[in-house]
C-alpha cells in the first residue's frame, strides 16, 4: 500500500517481496501424481493441479479480509492501483501510442483511387466544372491519427465478439477460455493485417478493378491465410482440450474473419472517403459552410477505386509489433471493477462464475435438465428473465441423433416381426384346420355322445391356447439362454454390463401376445369343426 497516493502497487515482479509472501502462504502437500496409461487411446485427463474444495473456501475467506479487497469493494468506481476512475482509464486507453505511426499513405496512389464527377455538382447547383481540384492538398489534411484510432477501435470490438460467435455454434466457454480465445484471435488478426496490404497491392495489379470483397476473399483463401487460421484453430482446440472441435473452430474462424475483415476495411474506406469529402468540400465552397444538399451531392459525385485504394496503404509494423499493439489495447481495455476483484483473487460464493454438474448416468442427467428447466420456468413466470440459465446439452443432442437412428432401425425390425407374426398366425390356422379335417370321425362321435357345438369349439381352442403358451415359454427360455454368452462377451470386450436383458414383465407380455395370436388364429377352424353335421362326420369313414 502506497500511503502518500492512497493506491496499491503491483509487487508481483519484486522477487524479495514475493518470496516473503510465499513463505507465509498456505502449505500444501502433494499426495500423488496422475498420468495417463501408456496404452490408452484417448487422453481424458486435463493437465493441472487437483485440490479439495476446502482449499478454495480457505482462499476465498482469506481474500475477503485483505485490505486491498476491502478498499476496492468500498470504492467500486475507482481503480485502487492508480487512484483513477475506471471511466477515466477507459478514455486513456491507447492514448500513449502514436496512432499516426500505424500505417503510411502513398498520397499519389491514393489520389488516383478517388474520382470526382464535377458535372453532378454543376447539375445540382449550377457550378462550373471543377477540373482543378487539388487532391494533394486535401490528402495532406486527412487526420491519419483519427483514422488509425477508429480502425483499432473497430478491430478490438470485433475481437471481443468472437467468443460470443463461437458460443452461437454451441461451444460453451468459461470466462478464462474466452480470454484465451480473444488473445489467440488477436494474434491471428495481427498476422492477417500484416500481410494484407502487400497481397492487396499485388492482387490489384493483376486484377484491375477488383472489388474490395473480392480482394479480401482471395486473401483469406491464400495459402498463408489458411495456414494461419488452421494453426490458430488447432491452438484454441488444444487449449480447450477439445481436439474434436478443431474443424468446427477453423470453419468458424474463416467465416468470422471473412465478414469482419470486410467490415473493418469497409469502415476504414468510408472514413477515408468522408475525410476526403470534407477537405474537397472546403475547397469547393471556398470557405463557405456546406449545407445538407451540398454534402449529399458531394457523396454522389465522389467515388473510389478499391484496387487502387488497396495499393495506397502500407502498414509500418510487422506481425510481432501488431500483436504487441493489440495486446496493449486488450490489457488496457480490461481494467474494470470486476477484473480488479478477479485479479485480487476475490470471489463470492453466492455468485459463482460457473457451476459444473457431473451426473453419474443418463437418467440422472435428465433429472438435472428437468431441474434446470423447472428453475427457468419459475424465473420466467416471476419476470426475472436475466436469471434464466442458458445451457447446451451436447450429450443429449448426440444421443438424440443416435436415438433417432435406433428408432428407425427398430421400426424396420418391428415391420419384419409383424410380417412374421402374421405368417405364423396363418400357419397356426391352417394346421388347426387340417387337424379338424383329420378328426371328423372323432367330432361325429363326440356329437353323437351329446357334446355341444361349444364343447367341440372349446377343444380346438384349448389346443391352440396350449400351443401358444408353450411356444412363448420356449422362446423366452431361448432368449435367456442366449443372453448369458452374449453378455459375457460384451462385458469382457467393452466393459459394458448386461447389454442383453429381458425384464420379467416384458417376458410375460410376450408370452401373452403369443397365446392371444394363436387363439385368434384357431377361432375359424374351431367354429368350422363345431358346425359339422355329426351324421356326415360319422359317414366320412
Amino acid at each position: 500500500y502506497n500511503s502518500p497516493t492512497g493506491t496499491w502497487l503491483d509487487q508481483s515482479k519484486n522477487k524479495a517481496f514475493m518470496a516473503g509472501k510465499l513463505e507465509n502462504g498456505i502449505k500444501l502437500k502433494v499426495v500423488g501424481v496422475i498420468k495417463p496409461n501408456g496404452k490408452t487411446r484417448s487422453n481424458a485427463l486435463q493437465p493441472g493441479v487437483g485440490y479439495l474444495p476446502s482449499l478454495t473456501s480457505q482462499v476465498i475467506d482469506r481474500m475477503k479480509d485483505a485490505d486491498i479487497v476491502k478498499q476496492q469493494l468500498a470504492n467500486p468506481e475507482v481503480d485502487v492501483f492508480t487512484g483513477k476512475t475506471f471511466e477515466a482509464l477507459k478514455e486513456e486507453n491507447g492514448a500513449s501510442f502514436d496512432m499516426s505511426k500505424l500505417f503510411s499513405i502513398n498520397q499519389s496512389m491514393l489520389a488516383s483511387a478517388f474520382k470526382f464527377d464535377a458535372s453532378k455538382l454543376q447539375k445540382a447547383f449550377g457550378m462550373s466544372p471543377l477540373a482543378n481540384i487539388d487532391y494533394s492538398k486535401a490528402l495532406s489534411k486527412v487526420n491519419t491519427t483519427s483514422l488509425a484510432q477508429n480502425m483499432m477501435s473497430d478491430i478490438m470490438q470485433e475481437l471481443a465478439e468472437f467468443p460470443a460467435y463461437l458460443q452461437q455454434q454451441n461451444i460453451t466457454l468459461t470466462p478464462a477460455e474466452q480470454s484465451m480465445i480473444t488473445t489467440e484471435t488477436s494474434q491471428l488478426i495481427a498476422t492477417l493485417l500484416a500481410g494484407y496490404p502487400a497481397f492487396a497491392s499485388d492482387y490489384a495489379n493483376n486484377h484491375p478493378g477488383a472489388a474490395q470483397s473480392e480482394i479480401i476473399n482471395a486473401y483469406l483463401s491464400s495459402t498463408n491465410s489458411r495456414t494461419a487460421i488452421s494453426s490458430t484453430a488447432t491452438r484454441i482446440a488444444q487449449n480447450l482440450n477439445r481436439s474434436n472441435l478443431r474443424g468446427t473452430i477453423e470453419r468458424a474462424l474463416t467465416n468470422y474473419m471473412q465478414g469482419r475483415m470486410a467490415k473493418i476495411m469497409g469502415r476504414f474506406m468510408n472514413q477515408v472517403m468522408t475525410e476526403m469529402q470534407k477537405q474537397l468540400g472546403a475547397q469547393i465552397s471556398s470557405g463557405a459552410t456546406m449545407n445538407g444538399d451540398m454534402a449529399s451531392a458531394m457523396k454522389s459525385a465522389f467515388s473510389v477505386n478499391p484496387s487502387a485504394f488497396a495499393k495506397a496503404f502500407s502498414l509500418n509494423m510487422d506481425q510481432t509489433q501488431m500483436a504487441a499493439l493489440f495486446s496493449q489495447f486488450m490489457n488496457n481495455g480490461i481494467v474494470t471493477y470486476d477484473s480488479n476483484l478477479k485479479k485480487m483473487g476475490y470471489a463470492d460464493k453466492s455468485n459463482p462464475e460457473s457451476i459444473s454438474i457431473y451426473p453419474s448416468s443418463f437418467e440422472r442427467k435428465d433429472k438435472v435438465i428437468e431441474g434446470i428447466d423447472s428453475y427457468n420456468a419459475r424465473m420466467k413466470r416471476s419476470g426475472h428473465k436475466s436469471r434464466v440459465i442458458t445451457y447446451t446439452d451436447i450429450m443429449g443432442t448426440l444421443m438424440s441423433s443416435v436415438t433417432d437412428i435406433i428408432n428407425m432401425i427398430s421400426y424396420v425390425l418391428v415391420a419384419f416381426i409383424s410380417v412374421s407374426l402374421i405368417v405364423s398366425s396363418i400357419m397356426i390356422g391352417i394346421i388347426t384346420y387340417i387337424s379338424v379335417l383329420e378328426r371328423r370321425k372323432e367330432i361325429g362321435i363326440l356329437r353323437a355322445m351329446g357334446a355341444s357345438k361349444r364343447n367341440i369349439a372349446n377343444i380346438f381352442n384349448a389346443e391352440t391356447f396350449i400351443e401358444g403358451l408353450l411356444s412363448g415359454v420356449f422362446a423366452i427360455l431361448f432368449v435367456y439362454l442366449v443372453s448369458i454368452p452374449v453378455n459375457a462377451v460384451v462385458l469382457s470386450s467393452f466393459n459394458v454390463e448386461r447389454i442383453m436383458r429381458l425384464p420379467i414383465g416384458a417376458a410375460l407380455v410376450l408370452i401373452g401376445i403369443s397365446v392371444f395370436l394363436t387363439y385368434i388364429a384357431g377361432l375359424i377352424p374351431s367354429r368350422s369343426a363345431a358346425k359339422r353335421d355329426p351324421v356326415e362326420a360319422l359317414r366320412s369313414e
